[in-house]
């Protein structure tokens, strides 16, 4: 299985219930942009 690069791959769960396989894929959080005061 390929993985968008968003995807934190130490965060990936998963479950198998009934015959289905059920993931849990959870998302980087994407970088906020900071403000820096230059005086």
């Amino acid at each position: 299985m390929i993985l968008p690069d968003d995807v934190n791959a130490e965060s990936i769960q998963a479950k198998v219930e009934n015959g289905l396989m059920h993931l849990s894929l959870r998302r980087v959080p994407e970088a906020q942009p900071r403000k820096i005061h230059v005086s």
